[in-house]
């Protein structure tokens, strides 16, 4: 499979550029040979469809794959009227070499910083938690893009659910954080919601006003205790420590609207 992959991959351009020799790298990967048959079948057209993309913008250098590049790709793809799941695939397959990209080439203190989860590795973190309040806060994380000291403020009552079935989680906002947001109020969906106020609704009350996230002693948990859980259910797909930062570029990296909406939401 490697080889073949390869040999589609280099017939797509004249010449070699260093983004096609590190994506010939990327299909030759372990990484790369871990993904099942079809994942394989449909990231080869994807990543050819993202080399010619970079070609046209005279984008050589893989460092440029950056989140604002992938957006940017999206937003053309829309524009193109492609179907959702091509769109979907070929945004995947972009996030999986540049996390790939980046990891063989790490050389900063905190790869966090630039790293965003795939598909495959968000679905393997929901499938390694055992905690119903883990899963709920990954959910706001991946969902909002709530700041980390949001989303430990929020108490039972700031996840309401409206007369259409809806959802809806209120932020506080951080007046005086770094950075600084707004409070708001943003819909989620009806799954997440309802596993969210789920979890609400079977937590005992304390003394405390009712914190949605708890940790040491029933008390509020602490933005130490949340990066904590977050490092040993990264640590349990493979990926070393593991923060917040990764799980709130995830959501911004995968978030479908404009770049007003985002600006909106994260507040």
């Amino acid at each position: 499979m490697g080889i073949r992959n390869a040999e589609r991959i280099d017939s797509t351009l004249q010449q070699p550029t260093p983004i096609s020799v590190q994506v010939d790298k990327f299909v030759k990967s372990p990484l790369f040979r871990s993904y099942s048959p079809n994942t394989h079948q449909a990231y080869i057209p994807a990543l050819i469809s993202l080399m010619e993309h970079c070609l046209n913008k005279n984008v050589l250098d893989p460092s440029l794959i950056t989140h604002d590049f992938i957006n940017d790709w999206r937003d053309m793809l829309d524009r193109q009227a492609n179907a959702r799941t091509t769109t979907r695939t070929r945004l995947n397959a972009a996030r999986s070499f540049r996390n790939w990209y980046e990891k063989e080439t790490q050389d900063q203190s905190d790869p966090n910083l630039t790293r965003v989860l795939d598909e495959n590795q968000t679905k393997k973190l929901f499938q390694n938690v055992t905690n119903p309040g883990d899963a709920a806060f990954l959910l706001i994380s991946l969902n909002t893009g709530a700041l980390i000291e949001e989303i430990i403020r929020l108490n039972n009552e700031d996840i309401e659910i409206t007369e259409t079935g809806d959802y809806l989680l209120f932020l506080k906002g951080l007046p005086r954080g770094n950075p600084m947001t707004k409070p708001r109020v943003i819909p989620i969906g009806k799954d997440v919601g309802k596993y969210i106020k789920l979890h609400a609704n079977g937590l005992e009350k304390s003394h405390e006003s009712h914190p949605l996230f708890r940790g040491k002693n029933r008390l509020r948990m602490s933005e130490e205790e949340a990066q904590e859980m977050i490092r040993i259910l990264g640590s349990s797909i493979g990926i070393d420590d593991l923060n917040f930062t990764a799980l709130r570029n995830t959501f911004i990296a995968n978030f479908q609207g404009s770049k007003d909406e985002l600006a909106e939401i994260l507040g």
